[in-house]
């Protein structure tokens, strides 16, 4: 079908999506979204310019993939990145993505990682890391590390190896860190 300005809410449990465009299949197989596409979930709302959705003989969505850049806003993290996916089994994941996280009385961390994996984004596990609370224009500290995972429930992230810089400068490693993002 060449359906024009799609908005389906199937059940309130479950999920809402728009798009400028859409190709739906009610049962197995795949259906495709695309123009300004806005999903949501639950607390997460996810935006692009395309959207794949497969579902199973059930009519149980077994997988989504959305291959150009996107934003994903959930509970307490913010996530732009250049593709996503989920998958059934294996849940979650994110390539080339900018973060941002929220802890209690709107204390942030933000930056980037190459990769984003979770099985709910509450628990969200990161890989090469470049993090910081300062602003761009006042770059005081930042930690490199090349795992990085996100308790959103505990306000808390734990970081494995992670390098240590202030003012740009390398200052020291510790073996694993864990920083609580609150009062």
């Amino acid at each position: 079908s060449n359906i024009k300005k799609v908005a389906i809410e199937p059940i309130a449990e479950e999920y809402t999506f728009q798009a400028d465009t859409s190709n739906v299949k009610l049962g197995e197989g795949e259906s495709l979204f695309s123009g300004n596409v806005s999903w949501q979930r639950k607390d997460d709302l996810l935006r692009s310019d395309s959207l794949r959705v497969y579902r199973d003989a059930a009519g149980d969505i077994t997988r989504w993939k959305m291959d150009e850049p996107l934003t994903w806003l959930g509970k307490d993290i913010y996530i732009q990145a250049n593709a996503a996916q989920y998958t059934k089994d294996a849940g979650y994941e994110a390539s080339d993505l900018l973060f941002l996280l929220f802890g209690s009385a709107n204390r942030r961390i933000w930056g980037w990682a190459e990769q984003m994996e979770a099985q709910q984004l509450e628990h969200a596990k990161m890989q090469e890391v470049f993090m910081t609370s300062c602003t761009p224009e006042s770059m005081d500290w930042f930690i490199r590390s090349p795992k990085l995972v996100w308790d959103a429930n505990k306000k808390r992230l734990r970081l494995e190896q992670p390098k240590f810089y202030m003012m740009n400068t390398y200052m020291f490693l510790i073996l694993e860190i864990t920083i609580i993002i609150e009062k």
